[in-house]
């Protein structure tokens, strides 16, 4: 007997439908309502409370509520009060309840799971959802929400159809054709900023511009006070909205003061614009769909906002096409997902169609005032897939996990990229034959005794007494999957050479080894070590005979062991005889790999698609450890180091990409998942690299570039990848390529 369960994870709301062999379907029910809030709270000793609870707990605890994860899906952490929690931990947490309810209700544990997502997420918003939902069932899911909701509207084979999702929290659009055997994706487009929560808002600033009494004593300086009384306006103004859809009038209470009436005449004026804007999404996505009018069988209204009295009526308007809404606005992308599994049964999968499609365009400013997200919170937007359309295979995309917890145990192997594109040529060529660029001997570096003093004699006249003061595993801020933080610091005194700027007090100069001798890179924390002392534009150099702190965390994979503390050698091309190399010891923790991100591709493969920052790329990345056929002339890499040349084709689909030569965004991944201190190459004019560009600027979309560059890594540590990411950004959100085994 298998029990299957949809979720529609919703920026607001969470619905879910489960199915057991031998019953009915039903809707999961979560303390009795049909749909959860898909609020997160953290409380004081850092638990996860999420749904209604967490709204009402967050009624005198707004710090620490977050009440559209979703939205922040991008960011990788979120500040819940005074702790830091991994956004995967924070969807997972609402995956859970929802999954636990369903399973008591159905009478049996889930055996699989499919999760809806919006039609434009790429492998890096996918790769975060999936790895929420690690370990609730044998098998997990995904499926587009406009193509779930086109498997509950019932469409004819060789129709298409509009699909119009306004949801809580955002408004997209989507054109869909039914196949034979699938469904197309044709066209997409969203608005981020655009929900039923703005229209609560307006409402909320209607009762506010009523009763102009009220503001002061929601800007009181009880911070408690003031958050609970705007969270408790703004329910109330979502409960008035609700029932505006069904009765003429309704009212809004304000705290100390009288409640507001409001009708339906004036709540049409007052989200006039914002329903303006939600049809000409529709009417510039139909456009782009490169289909006929006559093609297209009308226009499917969901999401719990689409109860909007009027806009029906206003979208047929505009894109004269009859619209239907659906039974069930908010469940209906729920009950199609679970369609869209139960027809394909246990074999689900993907095919992707290549097709030319038209691009993106702009939309009015006058219309449709921003497509961008206001303050970077809310999903970014794609204005239509360029590069090709993708069909959908009973619209559900299928991964097999293994069932353990996603805290500290890595990300499994069977998730690769799903949205991947794999067209049968590519901007790069064959690899030119060459040989290995190795420096003779090895890197010298002076053994320091244990918790000892040791001189540091620098190449440049400058010397510093150096005592390592601490290394030691930490757990803050909280750790990407499979990783752990380890935290190095210093007491530095300066004897001679240079003042030290302070922007290399903290951690130029420190670093950590492991079991290999490798230096490995430091991945940032967005906060300051526990401990270390803070510098800013202000501070002043620390001259001779002054001491500082040097400290650095390290996001290292729980299966790499720390030997070493070295002080000195910044990077592993630089021959630094005076380096001090501190022992250390901090074994390996336990055999799970690291929890990466699914990658991109592999190293010399076809291109693939991938969402980097919030640009929209078409990638092709090559890794050439013999690349002696690419130099010029002379090349001597320093004792120890090899050389090695990366090379990343890049096509932007929807905004110009921007790379200068000086931006080091490659580095080198080990077998284990560590990224290795690796150091961009920078030759004479009497070397030159063949087939590399110095830069790419302004890349528009749809012309593609070529960047390359020369990494230093030691002579003998095995390389398993090549990722590309700002400096500081945490492995959850590396785009990366893995080495073909």
């Amino acid at each position: 007997m298998t029990t299957r369960l949809a979720i529609d994870y919703g920026t607001t709301n969470t619905v879910a439908v489960v199915s057991t062999a031998g019953e009915q379907p039903r809707v999961v029910t979560v303390d009795g309502a049909p749909r959860m809030p898909s609020a997160v709270l953290s409380t004081v000793d850092g638990a996860l409370v999420v749904g209604m609870d967490a709204l009402r707990l967050g009624r005198s605890a707004a710090d620490r509520l977050e009440t559209r994860p979703k939205s922040r899906i991008d960011e990788g952490q979120l500040l819940l009060g005074s702790r830091t929690v991994d956004v995967a931990l924070a969807v997972r947490a609402v995956l859970e309840r929802v999954c636990a309810e369903a399973s008591g209700q159905a009478g049996a544990a889930v055996d699989e799971i499919v999760l809806t997502h919006p039609a434009d997420w790429g492998a890096v918003r996918l790769g975060t959802l999936l790895r929420a939902a690690e370990g609730l069932a044998a098998r997990v899911s995904v499926a587009p929400e406009p193509v779930a909701a086109l498997s509950a509207a019932g469409i004819a084979p060789g129709r298409a159809m509009l699909v119009l999702d306004f949801g809580g929290g955002t408004c997209d659009a989507a054109v869909v054709r039914t196949g034979a055997v699938g469904y197309s994706v044709l066209s997409c487009a969203g608005l981020p900023d655009l929900g039923g929560d703005d229209l609560d808002q307006r409402i909320v600033d209607h009762v506010r511009a009523a009763r102009p009494g009220a503001v002061p004593e929601m800007s009181t300086s009880d911070g408690t006070l003031v958050a609970r009384r705007r969270l408790t306006l703004r329910q109330d103004a979502r409960a008035a909205k609700e029932l505006l859809s069904r009765h003429s009038a309704a009212e809004v209470s304000v705290p100390g003061a009288d409640a507001v009436r409001i009708d339906r005449a004036e709540f049409d004026t007052l989200v006039a614009a914002d329903l303006d804007r939600a049809a000409h999404l529709g009417v510039e996505v139909l456009a782009r769909s490169g289909l006929d009018s006559a093609d297209v069988t009308g226009v499917y209204l969901v999401g719990g906002s689409s109860r909007i009295p009027g806009l029906g009526e206003l979208v047929g308007r505009r894109t004269g096409l009859a619209v239907t809404s659906a039974r069930e606005p908010e469940s209906c992308v729920a009950w199609g997902a679970l369609g869209l599994l139960d027809a394909q049964g246990s074999t689900p999968a993907v095919e992707r169609v290549e097709a030319t499609v038209p691009g993106p365009s702009s939309v009015p400013a006058a219309s449709v005032p921003s497509l961008s997200p206001a303050g970077g919170s809310r999903r970014k937007p794609v204005l239509a897939m360029a590069a090709g359309v993708v069909a959908v295979l009973l619209g559900v995309i299928a991964f097999t996990l293994p069932s353990s917890r996603i805290a500290g145990t890595g990300q499994p192997e069977a998730l690769t990229a799903p949205d991947t594109q794999t067209p049968a040529d590519g901007a790069l060529d064959q690899p030119v034959p060459g040989d290995p660029v190795v420096g003779q001997g090895k890197p010298v570096r002076t053994a320091a005794a244990p918790g000892s003093t040791a001189r540091y004699a620098g190449p440049f006249g400058d010397q510093a007494d150096v005592r390592i003061d601490r290394v030691e595993a930490s757990d803050i801020p909280p750790p990407a999957t499979g990783y752990r933080w380890i935290l190095a610091q210093a007491t530095v005194t300066v004897i001679a050479g240079d003042p030290v700027p302070p922007s290399i007090q903290l951690t130029l100069e420190l670093g950590l080894v492991d079991d290999r001798g490798q230096r490995l890179a430091p991945v940032g924390s967005q906060q300051n070590p526990p401990g270390c002392q803070e510098y800013g534009p202000d501070s002043a150099d620390v001259p001779v005979g002054g001491t500082f702190t040097a400290c650095e965390l390290y996001l290292i994979p729980r299966t790499t062991p720390i030997k070493g503390v070295l002080y000195g050698e910044s990077m592993p091309d630089r021959s630094d005889p005076g380096s001090l190399l501190f022992p250390a010891d901090i074994p390996a923790v336990d055999g799970q790999p690291a929890g990466v991100l699914p990658p991109a591709g592999e190293l010399g493969g076809a291109p693939t698609e991938a969402v980097y920052v919030t640009s929209y790329l078409n990638l092709q990345a090559q890794l050439i450890e013999t690349p002696s056929g690419y130099f010029s002339g002379r090349v001597d890499p320093p004792p120890g180091v090899r050389y090695v040349l990366a090379r990343v084709a890049v096509t932007p689909t929807t905004e110009k990409f921007v790379r200068g030569r000086q931006d080091d965004l490659l580095q080198l991944l080990d077998d284990r998942g560590a990224r290795l201190e690796t150091s961009l190459q920078f030759f004479s004019d009497t070397t030159k690299i063949q087939g590399c560009p110095d830069e790419i600027v302004d890349l528009p979309p749809g012309e593609t570039g070529i960047f390359c560059e020369v990494l230093a890594v030691n002579a003998d540590t095995p390389i398993g990848g090549l990722s590309m990411a700002f400096e500081g950004e945490r492995p959850d959100r590396w785009l990366w390529w893995r080495k073909p085994r």
